[in-house]
């Protein structure tokens, strides 16, 4: 059954009777730029963006993992929302490995101490000794390698969780820029507006979610809704509006179409009379 241009439409959820300027745009929004919920939604996508989150590091943690004595299994890789949570496993697991050691080593102590007490061999207390101090010098390198290593994944993670917030902020900053029309006369004109209200609000994220700021660091409550907040949308067409910069016209970006005069080719009957030679007054 051959697809018809209506069921794929509909399936994309646009409006193929709008005009393809907005048409374009509704594809552009959904599918060319992804949107920070959209992209959260999704986990290897997630991963993919903010770069380096799967292969290399999966590799790395579980490499550092096996060094501290610990096996993350496929569960444990799978069973994370995002691969940086994977440190927080590795952590957890490992923190159970050492926690072996401190009782060993104090059964141990205790073996020794009753065979000192009961007369036993000096070969039997020279094992029982070198036992104890095995697993006293593997459960101090492992502890410092312990410490370490989740020291080194913590700045990992801040840095991670910098470039998260880095992404949203900035996909949010986009669309909402892209969805506000300015009346500016040039590229210099718009830049300056836009740096002008970013150095009057700031975006931050609480959670995963955006949220506008003012340059006292609070929220910025929308003037027009009882208990709730602008976005940096309603922030743009605030500013724009006040500067007289706010495009706010309906066919702001729509083709224009208009029924220019047609001009026919004149017929014979439309033809001027050729013009005759002018005759002299004296003919000889």
């Amino acid at each position: 059954m051959a697809v018809e241009l209506k069921q794929i439409a509909e399936y994309l959820d646009i409006d193929p009777e709008k005009d393809w300027d907005e048409v374009k745009e509704q594809i552009d929004n959904a599918f060319v730029r992804a949107t920070p919920d959209a992209v959260k939604s999704n986990k290897k996508l997630y991963d993919a963006v903010l770069g380096g989150l799967n292969g290399a590091v999966i590799t790395r943690i579980k490499q550092k993992a096996k060094d501290l004595g610990v096996e993350l299994t496929k569960d444990d890789i799978e069973g994370v929302d995002q691969t940086i949570d994977l440190i927080d496993v590795m952590a957890e697991r490992t923190s159970e490995k050492l926690n072996q050691y401190p009782s060993k080593i104090e059964e141990l102590t205790g073996q020794l101490e009753e065979a000192k007490k009961k007369g036993a061999s000096a070969k039997d207390v020279e094992e029982l000794t070198a036992k104890l101090q095995s697993y006293e010098q593997k459960y101090k390198d492992l502890e410092d390698l312990h410490n370490s290593t989740v020291q080194d994944f913590e700045g990992y993670k801040q840095q991670v969780g910098e470039e998260k917030k880095s992404f949203i902020v900035n996909t949010y900053k986009q669309k909402a820029r892209e969805s506000v029309k300015l009346k500016t006369k040039s590229d210099w004109e718009r830049k300056g507006f836009l740096n002008d209200v970013d150095s009057k609000y700031k975006i931050d994220v609480d959670g995963d979610e955006p949220i506008v700021r003012n340059a006292e660091g609070e929220r910025v409550k929308n003037p027009d809704k009882a208990g709730a907040f602008m976005t940096y949308e309603e922030v743009l067409k605030k500013e724009a509006k006040d500067a007289g910069l706010l495009d706010d016209s309906p066919h702001t970006g729509k083709t224009v179409r208009t029924n220019a005069p047609v001009i026919h080719a004149p017929d014979d009957k439309d033809k001027r009379p050729e013009r005759q030679p002018r005759k002299s007054a004296v003919q000889l």
